[in-house]
């Protein structure tokens, strides 16, 4: 199973990110604040385990991000991550795996003070699928609650 590093870090990242927007406020706008940004994304990691083996997961891609802010507390943002993987096993007799990744990220922050994250990806690695999404509802008072969280792999080599 591919661990989910860079999601994981991305996520807390956002997550930190949009509650301080949310809780210190951004200043009250006139008219809503739109943002939309396009940038390529390049990533190396070592994995400690994937389908139970170490192996070097390379991915490239396009990220596209697009906010809207309605008011001090009230907005909306997604992304959108669309790449190509090669992953190589330091057993080289398990060889390399190439695949695409596709990822949809969305948040919702209400005029009532909660807001709604919401995470799925999809990827496919030869004959391997990872699939998982993420839900979190964070409260006025900025806690934040996992709602919801799957992740599976299916297909791992033997």
């Amino acid at each position: 199973m591919r661990p989910r590093a860079w999601t994981d870090r991305f996520t807390a990242a956002v997550l930190t990110s949009l509650l301080a927007l949310f809780v210190g406020g951004a200043g009250a706008q006139a008219a809503p604040e739109v943002v939309h940004e396009q940038t390529i994304h390049l990533e190396t990691e070592t994995l400690d385990t994937y389908c139970g083996e170490t192996a070097v997961f390379e991915e490239s891609g396009k990220v596209t991000f697009t906010f809207v802010g309605m008011s001090e507390s009230v907005f909306t943002f997604t992304e959108v991550i669309r790449g190509t993987y090669t992953l190589t096993f330091v057993d080289s007799s398990l060889g390399s795996l190439e695949g695409r990744l596709s990822s949809y990220e969305s948040v919702h922050a209400t005029a009532g003070g909660t807001f709604i994250f919401s995470f799925i990806s999809n990827e496919r690695q030869g004959s391997v699928r990872v699939h998982g999404t993420t839900t979190f509802v964070v409260s006025p008072d900025g806690t934040i609650r996992v709602q919801n969280e799957t992740f599976d792999v299916i297909g791992c080599p033997s």
